[in-house]
């Protein structure tokens, strides 16, 4: 009994030391990058936007919006430096509202984690400009090389609106959702401000940490003339609290000295059976 009361020690030993050392990290451009150092600037966010011309880039566009079928929200956000810091515990991907000025509404937008086959993509830099080669958009994941994984034949014609704009569910991204959150408009604006909370899977951050990391797409239930799910990007003018971030809390494993402990602790039990 008094081994097996040692051994129980241990392993609460192990577990209290490894969820004390608990914490979380924060990803945003402009910030410190966690464990490594420097300034953070691995976020990647822009919008895919179909109009008479939908190879317009948006990479410095000074907000992200989702606007049913006519603009997407795409955000990426490198999180290598978690590599060899132990175990994802959770994670968060914080979006600050930016009311569109429409009239009062209520709807709904859904996150999802854009397909592996769609990985690659670079925000590009300009604000509703002519893509230049590389740069996302509508028509291209990578202009004007590389399109959707969803995209059929492209034709120029007003049939690639659907088609396009990583729009096909189950090719282009996960079919299922991993959030759906309620927007709510507020024509005042009084709602400017606002911190969206959304909870992403452990393993798909974990997923990013050493694998593929293709990002996140937000697709909204409203359209462009009323409802229009506005955040803040990374090259807003309203400053660096409206940036998305991500946050993390990490499990670091147990060190060295931890299980050393641990045997000994073992070690001392098995001498007092003897």
């Amino acid at each position: 009994m008094r081994g097996f009361s040692k051994l129980a020690a241990t392993v609460a030993l192990l577990g209290v030391c490894s969820m004390v050392g608990a914490a979380p990290v924060t990803f945003q451009n402009g910030q410190t990058t966690p464990f490594i150092g420097g300034t953070y600037n691995g976020t990647q966010d822009t919008i895919l936007f179909w109009s008479t011309d939908s190879n317009k880039n948006n990479g410095a566009y000074p907000a992200l919006y989702s606007a049913g079928v006519n603009s997407h929200i795409l955000i990426q956000f490198d999180v290598s430096a978690l590599a060899g810091h132990g175990t994802v515990q959770s994670a968060t991907l914080k979006l600050v509202q930016e009311n569109s000025g429409q009239a009062d509404a209520t709807f709904t937008y859904s996150v999802y984690q854009l397909a592996d086959a769609n990985a690659g993509w670079q925000e590009g830099n300009k604000n509703y400009g002519n893509a230049t080669a590389g740069d996302v958009t509508w028509d291209w994941k990578i202009y004007n090389t590389v399109g959707w994984a969803g995209a059929g034949p492209y034709d120029g014609g007003a049939n690639d609106h659907g088609n396009r704009g990583a729009s096909n569910a189950g090719v282009d991204y996960v079919a299922t959702a991993l959030a759906t959150p309620t927007y709510v408009q507020k024509q005042d604006s009084s709602n400017n401000g606002t911190v969206h909370n959304i909870s992403l899977p452990a393993s798909l951050v974990t997923q990013w940490i050493s694998g593929t990391n293709a990002g996140l797409i937000i697709i909204s239930n409203g359209n462009m003339a009323t409802n229009t799910a506005r955040f803040g990007s990374s090259e807003t003018y309203l400053g660096a609290t409206y940036y998305p971030s991500l946050e993390v809390t990490m499990v670091p494993e147990p060190t060295a000295g931890i299980l050393l402990l641990g045997a000994g602790v073992l070690a001392f039990g098995r001498r007092r059976r003897a």
